[in-house]
């Protein structure tokens, strides 16, 4: 007897399994096909995530004001309509960002990444900062490009995928687009909008630029770089930068990399009425030569010199299962013949706020034979389910014998795709529609060279409001030390800084990071590693500083000079300023403590501040001829006209008064100005706190010889502020 109800109960269990089985073969589910692509998504699966789905957008604004600032906005409240609601990262540093973010608990507005003196942002530091996210999914994006929710799809989908993937698209163009965005679109009546009507009226009236980029990336953030090597520094928006990431991320293959231009829908509005403002026109000059440097720095670095990229180069997109916007989307490879498209799982989040329950199945699950499967089909279709986990909250209600069954049907439902699966995506292809664009047609300038920045032009960009310039000159050999300067200046916002260039390499290399710099008007050649103090490199650079401060006071701008080995721990612009015009304050060599500051060459001209005033000037005039013809450095030059042969115009401890000028030299407390001997700050174990602890407002890296040396003092100390590997200011590393 015992037996007999064993075999029973065998009997009903194996009828049971069986009837299971059967079920699930007549209920199409969603497939993806492991031979489909190529090895890295041939095993994807749809993991459970242990963190929560978050979008963190990063995006890099003009100044939010006029035109183009109101279209920025509205592409920024476009991304905020996403389900779930994204963390929107403004990288700027202008005040209308600020004034924006304020009244957005989503929007936060960062500054610590690298900007050119025009006030873009540096793109290799915009992805650094973006790679420093671990969570969710990581999206950077033009500013003015407008997103729809059906895009919270697009991304769910991706997330589930156990892949690393990078997600590129083409934006279209819309001209006099007739809705505006509030909590809703709407037309110009004031009658809501529904986004579908949206979507169709972008992809009736949208056109792809002829020769457009990619204004959107999109990932799965990891440890895994989004390419090989090191990202050159470009300046965003100025061309180059986009067809080189998709390059380089292409080649590298750390990542799939797919063409979501079909599934994302993405836009931007284009205002043909604008016309150029006079800042616009002034700015000119200035965008020619970051585009200029953009081109050379994509054609110097990489893979770009040798085949440049483009969107068609990609041959795996992702596009709707159906109309836009869709909630269903096709992984398609189009480089295979016959095309194959792998459809993918719906994501958890591709219902957002609506639920499953309105999602459109029609291209990726086929009808339903009868009505009875609905409930059953609507179980599978369940969030946990989906994610592939079946012992979330929403399941444990299920007996385990109903667990068993579900597993079990999930995990024989991969057989073969039926031939709509198979066609879903193939036939599917991107409008025909093309419009040139005047950026495009702009951009033909590779053959036109433009000449260096003047130092008129700059000086009158980069004064503070007290017309004060801080300047330094710079060889290439210093390169290192220039940047660390620059980023150093960053960190404190100090911005009216210039740098005279006195060789071609340096002057380039200014110029692709960023850096507001002139070429001075005597060229030397100056070596690497042999134009320390005391050589005759060495004199003939420091003979270019008086020379460079002589021609900004002679615009009519005071100078603040600085070495680029002097290290900043604080701006002490004010007070040097208050020493008042006929008077300059200059940092003195002396390391004894027990001597005057003021004694026979203990003038450093390395550090100083200048009034532009005719005792300043003329005073200069009389240094640059000196140093002219003397077989020194400028150094000597200095001390010798403003103090007389062996100081004979030295007036107390710490004064020179040059007679026929009357002009006087202060010279500064070595304790809040140190040089490099004095009281052997450098080879202290904490020298910043110890610095900080005495009042430094700068010390001088000098009474050393040699770059490498120089460098080594400024790593040991901690006190290095650039990166030379990633080209960026330790601050946009995080």
């Amino acid at each position: 007897m015992d037996y007999r109800i064993l075999w029973l109960l065998w009997a009903s269990g194996l009828l049971f399994l069986g009837t299971a089985f059967y079920a699930s073969t007549l209920i199409p589910l969603p497939w993806v096909s492991p031979n489909n692509l190529d090895g890295r998504f041939a095993s994807a699966t749809f993991s459970a995530r242990v963190e929560e789905f978050v979008i963190t957008i990063f995006t890099a604004p003009a100044p939010l004001l006029g035109e183009v600032g109101v279209r920025q906005k509205t592409a920024i409240r476009s991304w905020l309509r996403l389900m779930p609601c994204p963390r929107v990262v403004l990288l700027g540093q202008h005040p209308s960002l600020m004034e924006f973010a304020a009244g957005n608990p989503h929007v936060t507005v960062e500054v610590g990444i690298d900007f050119s003196f025009s006030g873009k942002a540096m793109f290799h530091g915009m992805v650094q900062r973006a790679l420093r996210v671990q969570t969710g999914v990581v999206v950077m994006i033009d500013p003015e490009l407008i997103l729809l929710p059906h895009v919270s799809a697009v991304l769910g989908s991706l997330y589930e995928l156990d892949q690393d993937w990078l997600l590129t698209g083409l934006p279209r163009t819309v001209q006099d687009f007739p809705y505006t965005l509030g909590a809703d679109w709407l037309q110009r009546h004031g009658a809501v909008v529904e986004d579908a009507k949206v979507a169709e009226y972008v992809v009736a009236n949208g056109n792809f630029v002829i020769g457009g980029v990619a204004q959107l990336w999109a990932w799965n953030p990891n440890h895994r770089p989004l390419h090989a090597g090191v990202m050159p520094p470009f300046i965003y928006n100025e061309g180059k930068h986009d067809s080189w990431l998709l390059g380089e991320a292409i080649v590298s293959g750390y990542r799939r990399v797919i063409d979501g231009t079909e599934a994302l829908n993405a836009f931007r509005v284009l205002d043909v009425m604008a016309s150029p403002t006079s800042a616009e026109d002034e700015n000119e000059s200035i965008r020619l030569r970051e585009m200029r440097g953009n081109i050379q720095l994509a054609s110097s670095y990489g893979s770009f010199h040798f085949r440049p990229s483009k969107l068609s180069d990609i041959p795996v997109h992702l596009v709707p299962c159906g109309p836009v916007p869709s909630r269903a989307f096709c992984i398609v490879n189009r480089s295979h013949h016959p095309c194959v498209c792998s459809v993918l799982k719906a994501s958890p989040y591709s219902g957002y706020e609506r639920g499953f329950d309105e999602m459109p199945r029609s291209r990726w699950l086929a009808s339903q034979r009868t009505e009875s499967f609905s409930s059953l089909l609507d179980v599978f279709q369940s969030t946990d389910l989906m994610s592939g986990n079946i012992w979330r909250s929403s399941v444990r209600r299920m007996t385990w014998t109903q667990k068993i069954v579900m597993f079990l049907t999930l995990n024989l439902l991969r057989r073969s795709p039926t031939e709509e699966m198979t066609d879903c995506g193939c036939n599917s292809k991107p409008p025909g529609r093309q419009v040139l664009s005047e950026r495009s047609t702009s951009m033909d300038f590779d053959k036109r060279e433009p000449g260096p920045y003047s130092l008129e032009f700059l000086v009158k960009k980069r004064a503070n409001a007290d017309k004060v310039v801080t300047l330094a000159v710079a060889g290439n050999s210093y390169r290192d030390m220039l940047m660390n300067w620059v980023c150093r200046l960053k960190q404190l916002n100090v911005s009216n800084f210039l740098v005279s260039a006195i060789d071609d390499d340096i002057y380039r290399f200014a110029l692709q990071q960023g850096v507001p710099v002139f070429r001075s008007s005597v060229d030397v050649n100056v070596s690497r590693d042999d134009c320390h103090f005391g050589t005759d490199c060495f004199q003939k650079v420091t003979k270019m500083k008086s020379r460079a401060v002589l021609r900004v006071l002679q615009l009519g701008y005071h100078v603040l000079f600085s070495d680029v080995d002097v290290y900043w721990f604080q701006d002490p612009l004010k007070e040097l300023m208050a020493f008042g015009p006929g008077h300059l304050a200059a940092q003195t060599d002396q390391w004894n403590e027990t001597e005057a500051w003021n004694v026979p060459r203990r003038l450093n001209s390395g550090f100083y501040f200048a009034w532009s005033d005719n005792r300043t000037i003329e005073a200069f005039r009389k240094i640059v001829r000196h140093a002219a013809v003397s077989e020194r450095s400028e150094q000597p030059s200095f001390y010798d006209v403003l103090c007389g042969d062996e100081g004979k115009y030295a007036v107390g401890n710490d004064l020179c008064v040059e007679p026929e000028l009357n002009f006087t030299v202060h010279f500064l407390d070595p304790a809040k100005y140190p040089n490099g001997a004095f009281r052997s700050l450098w080879e202290k174990k904490n020298l910043r706190k110890v610095c900080e602890a005495q009042g430094c407002r700068v010390l001088h890296n000098n009474w050393v010889n040699g770059r490498k040396r120089k460098l080594e003092r400024q790593v040991k100390s901690g006190l290095l502020e650039y990166d030379s590997t990633t080209r960026l200011c330790s601050r946009s590393l995080g």
